[in-house]
C-alpha cells in the first residue's frame, strides 16, 4: 500500500532521522536485547510470538527506505527465516513453538502483514506463495476453532495480506470473501464497544486498550476493499475518541487503556506508531487528506517526543505536560501502568514498545508520495528524488515543516499535486480539497513558499497550547540527567542501551499571559535534538501560584490559583524536542 521503495531517494532531515534510527537501539535491537537476538524464531529460547514480527515491522522498510545494503541483506535474511518457518499445512510459527499464546492467531496475522510490507517495498513476489499458503491455513484453523484473545481483538490486521492477495491475485474471490467474512464474524466489534468510549478504563480489557482502538480505525476501510460492505465510519469514532480522550497533539490519552483528558495522563509510544499506520492505511485507500493532517500530527510532535534524539531510549507512555521521567514513588498516575512508565530505556514497563516503535518513521517517510501513471503527488513534502518508471525525475528540497520554503524541480514538463495543511497555505495557489496543482516546466526550479498559521488553540479548564503550522510547542524545562545501568529479569540494561532519568530542576508554573509571539529560525542538525531544535517561539508568559496534586511528585493541579508576576520572556520549542516540558497551560485574560 506504499509507493515503491526504488523509486524514492530520500534527503534532508528525514534521511538524517531515518539513518538515526539505524544508528541508536532499534538499529542495533538484535544485538542487545535478548527477545529479538535470542528469539525462538532465530533458535533462541526468547519470545516466540509476536516480538521477532514486531522488529521485522520496522526493519524492512527502514531497510528499503534508506537502500543500505547491509540492513537489505539483514531483512532479506530474516525474511528466509520466517519463509523456512512456515510449517507444510501453512502456519508459520518457530520450530520449538511452545510459546504460551501458540493458540492466538494474532502471531500469523501479524507475520502475514510484514511479509506484505516486505513484497511492496522491495518489489519482491517470492514471499506470495507463502502468505497464499498462511491465509488457507488461517481459513481452515477458523473451522474449528473460533479466533481468541488479541487475534479477536485485531482481526482486520490480516485484511492487510487479504487485500494484497486479492490485488495480485493470488486466491479466488470466493475465498477472500469466506475468509474476510468470518474475521469479521468472529473478531470484536469495535461499532458496538465505541458505546463505552465515554467512560476511561480503571481496569486493562482488550475492548478498551488503546493499541486495540487506532489499530481498528482502519478496519472498516478494509473491509470495504474487501467487499463493498462498510462497518463504520472511523471519523465517528475518532470523533469519540477526540471528545473524551483526546490531548493536545492531536492523538489520545491511552495509558494503555483509554484514560480522561487531561495533560498528566499519558499514550502509549505503541499507540502512536499504529495510530500512523492506520492513517497512512485510510490515506491509501481514500486520498483523503484528513488522514494526512492526522498523520502528520502524530509524526511532528508524537512520535519524537516519546524517543529520545539519538533513538537509543523510550519511554512506555509520554505526558502532554511532563515534569519528570524517573520511577519516583510507589503511586502510579498512569490508570493501568506502572510507576516507570515514563522513564526512557531499552524496555519501559513492557517490551512491547521496545520491538514495535521502529516502524513509525520509515513508514510515515514511504507515505509521502504518491504516483499515478506519469504523475507524482506529494503526500508530505519531505526531501526526495522521485524516479518514475516512464523516465520522469521530481526533486523535492524541503524542511517542512521547520522552514517554509520548498523547491522543486522537474526534469521535463508536468503536472503534480501537493497536500498542503489545514494549518497552512501556499502563496499564490488555491486549495481544493486540501491539495492545491502545480505546472512544472522542465529543468526549471519552482520555489514555492508557505504560510504557517500561528495559533492559541483552546484546551479544557481555560487552558491553551500555542501551534506552529502541525508543529505544537512546549516550554522546555531545566533537568537533572541519570544514567541507569542494571540487568532486570536477565535483560541488560548497559550505556547507551541503559536507563536515562530526566528529574525537574526549573521553575514550571507559566500561563500564557500575551498572543503575540516571534518565530525564531535556528541552524540545526537533528530535527528533533532536545538542546538545539529548528525551531523557537519567544513570547511573554504570567508566574503563577498552582499547586502539585496530593500524592504525587510533579503531577500539576488541575487549576492555578492566581498571577504572580507578569511579563516573563520565555522561548517555547518544538512539543517533539523536549523532555520535560509544559505544554497545556493556562491564558490567562485580563480584565480591559
Amino acid at each position: 500500500m506504499f509507493i515503491a521503495s526504488k523509486l524514492i531517494n530520500f534527503d534532508g532531515w528525514i534521511k538524517k532521522q531515518l539513518i538515526c534510527q539505524v544508528e541508536g537501539l532499534f538499529g542495533n535491537l538484535d544485538k542487545v536485547w535478548k527477545d529479538v537476538r535470542d528469539s525462538k524464531w532465530l533458535g533462541g529460547n526468547e519470545e516466540g510470538w509476536e516480538r521477532f514480527p514486531y522488529y521485522l515491522n520496522g526493519l524492512i522498510p527502514l531497510a528499503y527506505a534508506l537502500k543500505e545494503t547491509n540492513l537489505i541483506s539483514k531483512a532479506n535474511k530474516y525474511i528466509d527465516v520466517i519463509i523456512k518457518n512456515q510449517r507444510e499445512d501453512g502456519r508459520i510459527c518457530p520450530e520449538n513453538d511452545t510459546d504460551q499464546f501458540s493458540d492466538d492467531l494474532w502471531s500469523m496475522f501479524l507475520i502475514l502483514r510484514v511479509l506484505t510490507i516486505y513484497a511492496e517495498v522491495s518489489g519482491n513476489d517470492n514471499v506470495d506463495c507463502v502468505i497464499a499458503k498462511g491465509l488457507k491455513y488461517i481459513n481452515t484453523a477458523m473451522n474449528h476453532k473460533t479466533i481468541i484473545n488479541w487475534a479477536h481483538a485485531r482481526y482486520f490486521e490480516c485484511f492487510i495480506p487479504l487485500l494484497y492477495a486479492k490485488r495480485r491475485k493470488l486466491v479466488g474471490n470466493n475465498f477472500i470473501k469466506e475468509l474476510t467474512v468470518k474475521l469479521k464474524s468472529q473478531g470484536l466489534d469495535y461499532k458496538v464497544s465505541s458505546s463505552l468510549w465515554n467512560m476511561s478504563a480503571s481496569r486493562w480489557a482488550y475492548d478498551n486498550h488503546g493499541v486495540n482502538i487506532v489499530m481498528a480505525l482502519k478496519a472498516s476501510e478494509l473491509y470495504k476493499e474487501l467487499t463493498g460492505q462498510t462497518d463504520f465510519d472511523a471519523k465517528d469514532m475518532l470523533a469519540i475518541l477526540d471528545k473524551y480522550h483526546g490531548n493536545a497533539y492531536g492523538h489520545f490519552n491511552l495509558d494503555e487503556c483509554l484514560a480522561p483528558v487531561g495533560p498528566n495522563y499519558g499514550s502509549e509510544l505503541c499507540s502512536v506508531v499504529e495510530a500512523m499506520y492506520s492513517y497512512e492505511v485510510l490515506f491509501n485507500l481514500t486520498n483523503d487528506t484528513y488522514w494526512l493532517e492526522r498523520l502528520e500530527r502524530l509524526a511532528f510532535n508524537g512520535l519524537p517526543a516519546t524517543i529520545s534524539d539519538d533513538m537509543w531510549a523510550h519511554q512506555y507512555d509520554q505526558q502532554v505536560n511532563q515534569l519528570n521521567c524517573s520511577v519516583h514513588n510507589k503511586l502510579s498516575y498512569f490508570r493501568t501502568n506502572s510507576v516507570e512508565a515514563n522513564v526512557f530505556g531499552l524496555e519501559p514497563h513492557f517490551g512491547c514498545c521496545t520491538a514495535n516503535f521502529g516502524q513509525g518513521w520509515p513508514l510515515f517517510a514511504l507515505s509521502a508520495y504518491s504516483y499515478f501513471k506519469d504523475s507524482v503527488q506529494i503526500n508530505i513534502p519531505l526531501s526526495a528524488t522521485i524516479n518514475l518508471e516512464n523516465g520522469l525525475i521530481l526533486k523535492c528540497k524541503s524542511e517542512y515543516p521547520f522552514r517554509n520554503k520548498l523547491v522543486l524541480l522537474s526534469n521535463r514538463d508536468t503536472q503534480i499535486r501537493i497536500k498542503v495543511s489545514k494549518y497552512a497555505y501556499l502563496k499564490n495557489f488555491k486549495k481544493k480539497n486540501g491539495f492545491v496543482n502545480i505546472s512544472l516546466n522542465a529543468n526549471e526550479e519552482k520555489e514555492l513558499e508557505y504560510a504557517f498559521e500561528l495559533r492559541l488553540e483552546d484546551r479544557p479548564k481555560s487552558f491553551a497550547t500555542l501551534n506552529y503550522g502541525p508543529l505544537l510547542f512546549s516550554i522546555p524545562m531545566k533537568y537533572r540527567k541519570q544514567i541507569v545501568e542494571y540487568t532486570k529479569n536477565n535483560v541488560e540494561r548497559k550505556f547507551p542501551y541503559c536507563d536515562y532519568y530526566y528529574e525537574l530542576n526549573d521553575e514550571w508554573r507559566y500561563g500564557f499571559i500575551s498572543e503575540k509571539f516571534k518565530v525564531i529560525e535556528k541552524e540545526y542538525n537533528l530535527p528533533f535534538d532536545r538542546n538545539n531544535p529548528p525551531l523557537l517561539i519567544e513570547g511573554k508568559f504570567a508566574l503563577l501560584s498552582w499547586g502539585l496534586k496530593s500524592s504525587y511528585k510533579n503531577i500539576p493541579q488541575d487549576n492555578y490559583r492566581n498571577v504572580v508576576k507578569k511579563d516573563i520572556n520565555l522561548k517555547m520549542q518544538p512539543y517533539g524536542s523536549t523532555y520535560l516540558r509544559m505544554t497545556e497551560i493556562p491564558l490567562i485574560k485580563e480584565e480591559k
